[in-house]
């Protein structure tokens, strides 16, 4: 930290950097950089520690401090608590009750447009099946309760539809990878990622469309109906 005292222009970056990257740093740590957005991106990094370690109060506190990044620190926040409570190699529908306690703290966050209880289950639906392949549409039929077989069926559906526009998206994928899949359709896109989901005629009629708007999200237009839409409900924001 002393060195980075000495580094001029780059100094609250470089103090930022050092901070993320020392376990026994804490929040208080942050507080010494003057600048609001390294400072930010400082209480931001120290939240996604203690939500990986599923400290959801320390994680609140933090993210509060985290400036323009709030959002997406909550919502990292609420991800890596949802993943902590899946385990790999079975059903996603046997892990259902594991997850309750979390999806009701978290689906209290009132910064989230539409249904927040709805965006919740369906990103816990998307972990918990990406991690238990294939999803299978008709495993939901196995759940007791109305309501959980009712988010089951949409996150199935929508883990097929997301799982096939981030494979395509996602950065790492060359770029003659991804124009081949663009191309060819869900064969190019099951060889990339294989054993997607059993197939159903729900679920098989998402692929073309994911596939298209995928490629055209690729390009900086198309949707991404997944990911959370914050409001601002501060009362000074209105003005």
């Amino acid at each position: 930290m002393s060195r980075c005292g000495r580094a001029g222009e780059q100094a609250e970056e470089c103090a930022a950097a050092v901070i993320r990257e020392r376990p026994e740093a804490s929040a208080t740590d942050c507080l010494g950089i003057q600048g609001a957005e390294w400072r930010a991106e400082c209480f931001f990094s120290i939240a996604e520690r203690l939500a990986k370690a599923q400290d959801r109060f320390g994680t609140l506190a933090t993210c509060a401090g985290a400036g323009g990044y709030y959002h997406e620190c909550l919502y990292h926040g609420w991800t890596y608590e949802l993943q902590a409570t899946i385990t790999g190699g079975g059903r996603a529908t046997t892990q259902v009750d594991k997850a309750r306690e979390a999806i009701a703290f978290w689906s209290q966050v009132q910064t989230v447009q539409g249904d927040p209880l709805a965006q919740v289950w369906h990103d816990w639906w998307y972990f918990a099946l990406n991690r238990n392949r294939p999803a299978d549409l008709a495993d939901c039929a196995t759940l007791g309760d109305a309501v959980d077989r009712q988010y089951c069926e949409s996150g199935t559906r929508m883990f097929v539809t997301r799982a096939i526009t981030e494979v395509i998206q996602r950065p790492r994928t060359p770029p003659q990878l991804k124009a081949r899949m663009c191309r060819g359709g869900y064969e190019a896109v099951a060889e990339v990622r294989p054993n997607l989901y059993v197939a159903h005629p729900d679920l098989d009629a998402l692929t073309l469309p994911a596939i298209q708007n995928a490629c055209v999200s690729a390009r900086g237009s198309g949707t991404v109906p997944w990911s959370p839409i914050f409001i601002d409900r501060r009362p000074w924001a209105a003005g």
